[in-house]
Order: C-alpha cells, then structure tokens, then sequence
C-alpha cells in the first residue's frame, strides 16, 4: 500500500517491471493463499508442542525453592519448556517476516540497489525496522532466559553435577545479563538511527532532534554498560593474551583502513562511472573517509554481543582476547579522530562550491511555479472567479525575477504583503509546486542533503507564512 508510486526508470525497475506485471493479476489470490499455507505449516510445527503447552497451561508448584533465583522449581519443569519454544517460534516467525518483507519492498520499487536517489523508501525503512528491532527484543527476552538455562545445566567435567559452577554465578550470569540491555540498547539505536530525517515537514524536523538527543543518551548507557563488563574482560585476560592483543590490534586496524580505502575508493569508482562526475576533490574526500574508523557503541555492543557458552555449556573461545581487541580499536580510532582536520588541510580538501548547481535547482523551482501559476489562473477562469490581472502579474514578476536572478534568496516580503485570500491561495499553490520539483529532482537526480534542506526549510517558511496570513 505504501510502495513507491513511481520507480526510477533504471535497469533494475525495468526488469523488475515485468515482474510485477506477471504478477499483479494473482495478487489477491497470492494475499490469502501464500500466509495461509505459512500459518498451516506453523500451525502442523506448533501442534507437536501441545504436551508442553498442557504442562505449562496446568503446572502447580512443588513447594521447593531454586536457591539461585528463588523460583519454584516447578517454573524449570513446566514453564522454561514452553517459554523456550514460544522464543523458537518467534525468532522462526520474524526472519521469515524479513526476508519476505525485504523481497516485497525490492519487488515494488521500495528497496533499490541501483538507486538515482535513496536506496529505501520511508516505508520499507520503518518496516525494516521495527522487524529488526522485534527481533533485538526477542534476542534480548533469549538472554534473560538463558540465565534460567543455567540453573539445569550439566556440567560434563563433572558426572552427575546440574546448577550452576562458580563461573556461571559469577562471570557468565553476570554477563548474561549485560547482554540483555546490550541487546534493548541495539534494538533502540536501531531504530533511532533508522528515522527519516526528511525535513520537508515541520514535524519530522523536531521528530529528528528529539531522536537525536534520545541516541545520545543511549549511546552514554551503551559505553556505561561495555565499562561495567569490560574490567573483568581484562582481568581475566592472560600474559600470553596480552601479547597476542599487542600483535592483533596493529593488524586488525590496519586492515581496517586499507579494506575501508578499497571499499570508498571501489564506490566512489562506481558512482563516478554512473554519474560521470567527480574529481581530485572527490578523491581527497575519499581519503579522508579511509582513514576515519568505525567508532561508536555500536561495534562494541556487537562484540560484547558474542554468546558467552554454547548450548553444550561449553565457553566461547577467545571471547575475552575478541572484547579486548575490539574495546582498543575504538579507543585508537576515537584518538586517531584528532588527525582527521590536519589531513584534511594536508591533502588539500576543500567545501563543495554548489553555487551552480544551486542556480540550476533554483531555476526549476522558479519554472515550476510558473507553470503552477498559469494553471491556476486557467482552473479560476474555468470556476468563473478569475484571478485579477494585477494580482497575477505580480506573482509572475516575482518568479520570473527569481528565473533571472537565481541565486537570489528568495524573500517573502511579497507574500506578507498580499492580504487577498485568492491571492495566498495562487502563491501557496505555487509554493507547493516548488516543493513537489524539488523533493522529484532530489529522487531523480540525488541532490546532497545539505543542498536540499535549506531550501526545504525556505519553503516550508514560505508556506507557513502564507497559511498564517491566510486565517
């Protein structure tokens, strides 16, 4: 329903056109049999589980107490069953629910991997997105339980032993724990950092600073959260790993920089060769972006992520070295940050001139209203009110001295003027037309952020002040 009405005419879209055209007379159809046939086949998975459901529909307590965490141990019994397969099942149903969704979106235009502008919709980005982050939750609800999981472990070291080991009450329950915020806090970086921040609408702009600040804060709770586990990693990090961590984080980073140079160099080659474009300042950038590492919570959560047993109760190998290596590359990057604004001076980086192509988008707004303007003097003639001949020759005066002009800021002197309501209903009209040829050249041709916002905003001021003058 939300899918993009009109896809850029690529390659891609024109060989995904005939599919859609193959399919479209058994979409109804398609819409009830496929989830269907899903929900049977979960249904046939599901009903092999009845016993524990009855279990866990009609347990009653045994009256003796886990001393761990003070459940009846009629919870291990009846209820840790159940609560195990209910997980499987989500985690089952919500990869399916990716992967299908991923291929709808690409299927109708929303997901696009030869993009003129944005490779994803609005709407397959909040999709996406909430189905990552549910799945961060369900991995966050699996982490919490593995901590119960402890509690009936066997100990193959030792015969006939079940409950937790001093390592498990003391390092990986602990750690279990850690791990279930590291996994919320993912799930709320996430999505975060998956909002639109098309500022075409006043209340996205706010919508986004409120987000902003909100990932602040969260990334604050991540690095908190990575500090109160990562003293034990180093504690119980060996002399003989030390020595490794000394080999492996020269390694590691410099591999990091010459995969992060071939990566931007690569993509850099491919746009250019697309768009015809770029140059020696292009290639500077590009060096800037190798040398800049991936620092942040989010690729220390993703190490701290890393399961600390395997369902055997065996531990994780090299966990501790893996935390320690990546904790020292994201202090060596964030120092290495401090270098980016000499290099930039070195290799000679300047600011993107867009006073051209700042004329040339200008000039099409400007077009655009014109045109918009002589439609609605043609829609008022035919509603039997038409526009004043003054009136109308003033809002063509203005937009074609912004044609001659260009680079002109536009001013909104003229409309605070006009008190006519016909009059703020013409410019509004042509305001509207601007912003609908510029948020169409920003996906056709993919202008830069930093050109189109302002210009958003100009307009979005234009027509907020025309709305107000209108009550």
């Amino acid at each position: 329903r939300f899918r993009p009405a009109i896809t850029s005419l690529t390659p891609e879209q024109a060989s995904l056109e005939r599919y859609r055209m193959a399919i479209e007379p058994f979409k109804v159809a398609a819409l009830v049999v496929i989830p269907a046939v899903i929900g049977l086949l979960a249904g046939i998975t599901a009903s092999s589980e009845w016993a524990n459901f009855q279990r866990w529909r009609n347990a009653t307590e045994f009256g003796i107490t886990d001393p761990q965490f003070g459940l009846d141990v009629s919870f291990y019994t009846f209820t840790y069953p159940f609560l195990r397969f209910v997980l499987g099942f989500a985690f089952a149903a919500i990869i399916l629910a990716l992967i299908i969704g991923a291929l709808v979106h690409y299927l109708y235009g929303g997901l696009r991997l030869q993009p003129k502008g944005d490779r994803a919709s609005v709407a397959a980005q909040v999709h996406l997105s909430v189905i990552v982050a549910i799945f961060l939750l369900l991995k966050a609800a699996a982490y919490w339980l593995d901590r119960f999981g402890l509690a009936i472990k066997s100990e193959p070291l030792v015969q006939g032993f079940t409950g937790l080991t001093y390592v498990d009450a003391n390092a990986v329950l602990p750690s279990l724990t850690i791990l279930t915020f590291v996994a919320l806090l993912v799930a709320a970086l996430f999505v975060a950092g998956r909002q639109n921040a098309d500022p075409g609408h006043t209340g996205r702009v706010q919508s986004v600073n409120l987000w902003k600040h909100i990932t602040f804060v969260l990334q604050c709770m991540a690095f908190f959260l990575i500090g109160m586990e990562l003293p034990e990693v180093l504690n119980r990090t060996s002399q003989q790993d030390l020595g490794t961590l000394l080999m492996l984080v020269p390694a590691v980073l410099v591999t990091l920089i010459v995969l992060r140079t071939v990566f931007v160099f690569g993509m850099i080659g491919v746009s250019r060769a697309a768009r015809r474009g770029g140059g020696a300042n292009v290639r500077r950038g590009a060096v800037i972006l190798s040398w800049a590492g991936a620092r942040g919570p989010v690729s220390g959560l993703g190490a701290f992520s890393i399961p600390v047993i395997f369902a055997s109760g065996e531990a994780v190998p090299y966990r501790d070295l893996i935390l320690s290596t990546v904790f020292v590359i994201i202090v060596l990057t964030l120092l290495l940050s401090l270098t980016l604004a000499p290099l930039a001076r070195a290799v000679g980086v300047k600011p993107d001139d867009d006073a051209d192509l700042l004329r040339r988008v200008d000039t099409r707004l400007a077009r655009a209203a014109l045109d918009r303007l002589t439609d609605f003097e043609v829609e008022a003639v035919d509603a039997g009110n038409p526009l004043p001949a003054d009136v109308s020759e003033q809002l063509r005066a203005e937009a074609e001295r912004r044609l001659e002009s260009a680079s002109e800021p536009e001013s909104v002197t003229l409309t605070q003027e006009l008190r006519v309501t016909q009059i703020i209903e013409a410019a509004r009209a042509m305001v509207r037309a601007e912003q609908e040829e510029l948020i169409a050249m920003r996906d056709d041709e993919g202008l830069p952020d930093t050109l189109v916002r302002p210009l958003l905003r100009k307009l979005d001021t234009r027509d907020q002040a025309l709305k107000t003058e209108q009550r």
